[in-house]
Formats: structure tokens, C-alpha cells, sequence
């Protein structure tokens, strides 16, 4: 009898500890969850609006008021009236309409929160790999760092992150469980490819899943599986679902606009996202060879079997990687599936609490740090006032990231942040925008287009060249910013442009 309430109060006294160690590591988890989602905010929050988001919000209020999809030009002097296939219209349309009714934070909002709903899919999927907490955080706040550190402002790539991460989902749950989940798919890329051009990334996918269910009984070894799926099923989701990318304003000239804007040698030539990475930035370096590293040692250490399919795609999208910029985040989504085949150790509850605690305060201080952001404001380094003025006496050229602002004030530029509508002409607008920054004949290009003032930053070649120039004079300059004025009446095309 004794002895059964000894035993009897040795199993309390462990079911006891077992509740206390089980509530302390869901306080870390909890705090470590909030923590990874915050992540986003404390990058994106302190920056003003800049880039491509200008034009953006402008094209979708336009959107709202007239009750259409915008198809002609009506911002530019270069290319006015020119058509265009918008293919990211919905997004433009659904950030417009949530910054009417929310106000300025919904560029923020969109932007973080995009990003953390494609973190909490990636966590989806990891647990649903098997992988222990610590490797599924460990790897959601790496994935989350990367992707909020590289795109920080609110664009429509950002929802291709979230698409990615739920296609590799919706693909697990296809091999694993049941097929009819690849029916998810047809409405997912129809969503898609009405918000961003990278739809073309999920066709690939889905080209190299019917690749990898032809060969799957070629493949044998012990240390590789191959789940796949039936070559009918893979071949009749990537019908459909290119199928449903055609379910757009656009229709079949939707894939062609968006496969003619990834193709584009100017595009690549002179748009740092579409060119390789620099590894003469340590970071870069650091985002391509942190993965590669820990997926080489946990081949050496580990006797885990590795998943072909999860092979194939983390190299396929390491190589996209080092020809595009752009392709990174992708390349990490995806890597984290590879990785978590090699779990990390689990930690105690101790250690969860304390980890997670001193992320939580880094970050809540990064956060609270910056002031919100109280009006519709650009980023602190876009000369508005300077601007403004100079429009008002003629026709204006500006830097491009400057001239996305310029779209929203009314003010006709000469090129923004749609560049697939200035690739066309020899030589193309983009071309001469180049031409023009560099200092490359500017005179021709300015008499060309009849510009009468330049707002441009210093030190540049273009700025060297109107400071020598006798047909322009200074008319004011910042500690940035200099706004030049033509002191004569515009010459023929074949003048002479050389100020000396």
C-alpha cells in the first residue's frame, strides 16, 4: 500500500514537471512566433515610400475611379498613349483601394504583413516535414530576414513569395496524402497571374514535377527518395493551371508580356534585381553560401536520406540566384524544405525562453526606435520641393526613382519605373536614359525630347557636363540635389552637344 502512494506521488511529481516543462517551451514558442513576425515590421516600418510603389498607387487609383484597367500611357512625354499590358493590375488596385480606406499604413501593412504570411506558410510546411520547433524557427526567422531585408517596400513581388511558399505546400500535401490537392492549384495561379509576372516561376515548377515523375523509377540509391507524383496528375495540373493564367484583362498577351519582361536583355543590362549578385557585398555572399554550407555538412554528418525533388529545386533556384538578383528570396523558400531533412537539437526550456526573449526585446527596439511614419511622404532622399518648381517652368528630367513620385503629382517624365514600356525604339528610351545619366552626346537627348530643366543628384557625369555647359545654367542645389535650367532656346537634333 506504501509503495503505491510512493509511486503513485513520483508519477504526480512527473506529470507535474512534465505541465511546467511544457507551458515554459510554449511561453519561448510563443514569444520566438512573435518575434519572427515582427521581424518584417522593424526592416520595412522606418522607410519611407520609394520606388516602384509610387506608380503603383497611382495606377490603381486610377483604376478605382474609372472603374477600368488603365492600358494606354498617360505619364510620360516619351511614349505617351503607348498600350500596355498591366499585369500586375490587381495588386495595384488592392494596395490602392486598402491605402483609401486605411490610410498610409497600409503600405506598410502590405508590405510586412505579405511577407509574414509567407513565413507562417514555410512554418506550415516544416512542421509538416517532422522538423522539431528549433530547426522550424531557426529557419523561418533566417527566411524572414532574407526576404524583408531584400525587398523592404511594398511590391506585387512580395505575393509571389507567399504563391511559392503555398505551391511547395500544396505539392507535399499532393505526394503525401492525396492528389485532389493539385486542384487547389488552377485558382491559385488564376490569383497569380492578376497580381505579379512571376507566375511563369510556378509553370516551371510544375514542368519539373512531370520531369520528375517520368524518371521516378530511374532513380535508386540509399540515400535518395524520390516522392513524386503520377505523371497524369502532374501533366493535367500544369494544363490547367496554365490554363487558368489566361483568366486575366489580357488573356494569352498576359504570359507573353510577362515572359518578354523576364527575357529582356536591356531589362537585365540595367536593372540591378535582374543582374547576378554582387559577391563583392558580403551579404550576398553570405545569402548564396549559408545554404549551400548547411547543406553540405548535414550531408556529411547526417545518414538521412535527401529528397530528390527538394534537391533538384533548391539547385535549380541556387543557379536562377546567380544569374538574377531577384531570385533569392525564392532560392530560400524553397532551400528551408532541403534543410529541415537535418534537424537541428532541441532546445530546453530554459533555453527556448531566454533565445527568444532577447529577440523579442532586439526587435521591439529596432521597431520602436522610428517614429510612424504621420503622412503620405516620400523617402527622405527624393528632392520634392525641387521637384515640383522645376515642372512648373518646363518640361522636367529626373532620375527615374524620383520620377515614380513625379507620376503621382501629375507631373509628365520622361521614364519611371515601368521599364517594359521603354525597351521598344532604337535606341530605346531605357537606352537613352542611360545614355543621358552617363553624359553619353546629352546634349542631342535633352534638344530631342525638349527638356528644359534636370533635377539631378551630384556627384554624376550628367551634372559634371550641365556645370560646363554655356545653354544651362545652376538654379539651386542641396547637400544631393542640383535643378539646372536651359539658358537658350532648344538647337536643331544635329547641334553640337560638347559644352567645351
Amino acid at each position: 500500500m506504501a509503495r503505491n502512494i510512493v509511486l503513485d506521488r513520483e508519477v504526480a511529481h512527473r506529470t507535474t514537471q512534465r505541465s511546467v516543462h511544457d507551458k515554459w517551451i510554449q511561453v519561448g514558442i510563443a514569444l520566438t512566433l512573435l518575434t519572427t513576425l515582427l521581424i518584417p515590421w522593424a526592416v520595412i516600418y522606418p522607410h519611407g515610400i520609394s520606388g516602384d510603389v509610387w506608380w503603383q498607387l497611382t495606377v490603381g487609383h486610377w483604376d478605382l475611379i474609372h472603374h477600368q484597367i488603365l492600358a494606354r500611357d498617360l505619364y510620360s512625354y516619351t511614349v505617351p498613349h503607348q498600350s500596355w499590358v498591366d499585369i500586375e493590375w490587381g495588386w495595384q488596385v488592392v494596395t490602392a483601394w486598402l491605402q483609401e480606406k486605411i490610410g498610409i499604413g497600409a503600405i506598410w501593412l502590405v508590405s510586412a504583413g505579405v511577407i509574414d504570411l509567407a513565413v507562417l506558410v514555410v512554418m506550415a510546411r516544416l512542421r509538416r516535414r517532422g522538423a522539431n520547433l528549433t530547426t522550424v524557427f531557426v529557419l523561418s526567422i533566417w527566411c524572414t530576414i532574407t526576404i524583408a531585408n531584400l525587398y523592404d517596400k511594398a511590391r506585387p513581388v512580395v505575393v509571389s513569395f507567399v504563391i511559392v511558399a503555398l505551391l511547395f505546400y500544396i505539392l507535399d500535401r499532393a505526394k503525401k496524402e492525396n492528389e485532389r490537392w493539385l486542384w487547389t492549384l488552377p485558382p491559385l495561379f488564376a490569383i497569380w497571374a492578376n497580381l505579379h509576372g512571376s507566375y511563369l516561376l510556378g509553370e516551371v515548377v510544375l514542368v519539373v514535377e512531370v520531369a520528375l515523375s517520368l524518371v521516378a523509377d530511374h532513380i535508386h540509391g540509399e540515400r535518395i527518395v524520390n516522392p513524386h507524383l503520377r505523371t497524369k496528375s502532374a501533366l493535367l495540373a500544369l494544363i490547367a493551371s496554365f490554363l487558368a493564367t489566361l483568366a486575366t484583362p489580357w488573356g494569352i498577351r498576359g504570359p507573353i508580356a510577362a515572359l518578354s519582361l523576364s527575357s529582356n536583355h536591356q531589362i537585365s543590362s540595367h536593372i540591378q534585381e535582374w543582374q547576378s549578385p554582387n559577391f563583392h557585398n558580403f551579404g550576398y555572399l553570405v545569402l548564396i553560401g549559408i545554404p549551400i554550407a548547411w547543406v553540405a555538412i548535414s550531408l556529411i554528418l547526417s545518414d538521412r536520406p535527401i529528397r530528390m525533388d527538394d534537391f533538384v529545386f533548391t539547385a535549380l533556384l541556387l543557379g536562377a540566384s546567380l544569374v538574377a538578383l531577384r531570385m533569392i528570396p525564392y532560392y530560400e523558400i524553397v532551400w528551408v524544405g532541403l534543410a529541415a531533412t537535418y534537424p537541428l537539437p532541441r532546445l530546453k526550456p530554459t533555453t527556448w525562453l531566454l533565445a527568444s526573449t532577447i529577440w523579442l526585446t532586439a526587435t521591439t527596439t529596432l521597431l520602436a526606435s522610428h517614429l510612424p511614419p504621420s503622412s503620405y511622404r516620400p523617402a527622405k532622399d527624393i528632392p520634392t520641393t525641387m521637384v515640383v518648381n522645376a515642372a512648373r517652368t518646363g518640361r522636367l528630367f529626373t532620375s527615374y526613382r524620383v520620377e515614380d513620385w513625379a507620376v503621382t503629382q501629375n507631373i509628365p517624365v520622361f521614364l519611371d519605373g515601368r521599364v517594359y514600356l521603354y525597351v521598344s525604339g532604337r535606341p530605346s528610351i531605357l537606352n537613352q536614359y542611360i545614355s543621358l545619366t552617363q553624359a553619353i552626346d546629352p546634349g542631342r537627348i535633352l534638344n530631342r525630347w525638349k527638356i528644359d530643366n534636370v533635377v539631378y543628384y551630384h556627384p554624376s557625369p550628367l551634372v559634371s557636363w550641365l556645370r560646363l555647359s554655356p545653354n544651362w545654367h545652376l538654379v539651386s542645389t542641396d547637400g544631393m540635389w542640383s535643378w539646372f535650367k536651359r539658358t537658350n532656346r532648344i538647337t536643331k537634333m544635329g547641334a553640337r552637344s560638347s559644352p567645351l
